[in-house]
């Protein structure tokens, strides 16, 4: 079966919760999440250098505390409409706040330009209720590539997880399979 096809659901030995947590971790080394827990809810610092081979000149739209990126969400809510039909209001509005990102990111000049869409920025739903939705929609992502995952391989577990979400191997990116790895492991299973 074709991933695109995928809608039904195999068994899984991860934990949603956890990987997300995780995730978090990984994706926010360093971030401080300040008082009101806003300080994670970001677009990326991290540019695409000239040397990428994929997006510089587009930039990245990956905002959040799991940093998922506008095209990853428009994907994956595209695909499994059912699986987010009580996120819309939400991932709609996600959709617009990543397009804002790539049309203003690094243009401060340009007509429209808002800080809060730029590098760094907090875009427009870093407010307190936007947080549940945005952990509701990253982990049913998660949910939706850990079965696809598992549709071209049912071994398939937490490491190719993490490679999916963050696009590289362990050889390419330790650090960040060490975060998550640390933080996942830690954590205790819900009875």
């Amino acid at each position: 079966m074709r991933a695109q096809e995928f809608t039904e659901d195999h068994s899984s030995d991860i934990n949603y919760d956890k990987a997300y947590d995780s995730f978090v971790s990984a994706e926010m080394r360093g971030v401080d999440k300040g008082e009101d827990g806003t300080g994670h809810y970001i677009r990326t610092y991290g540019a695409n250098k000239k040397n990428d081979p994929v997006g510089y000149k587009k930039g990245s739209s990956a905002w959040g505390p799991a940093q998922i990126n506008g095209t990853t969400a428009k994907d994956y809510t595209t695909r499994y409409p059912k699986k987010f039909k009580d996120q819309t209001g939400y991932t709609d509005q996600y959709h617009t706040q990543a397009s804002q990102s790539i049309k203003y990111g690094r243009e401060p000049n340009k007509p429209g330009y808002d800080k809060r869409h730029d590098y760094g920025g907090k875009g427009n739903l870093s407010a307190p209720e936007f947080h549940e939705p945005y952990q509701k929609m990253a982990k049913t992502i998660m949910r939706q590539m850990d079965h696809e995952l598992k549709s071209k391989n049912p071994k398939a577990n937490v490491h190719d997880l993490i490679k999916r979400w963050r696009g590289k191997s362990y050889d390419q990116d330790p650090e960040y399979y060490d975060a998550f790895l640390k933080t996942y492991n830690q954590q205790k299973d819900a009875d």
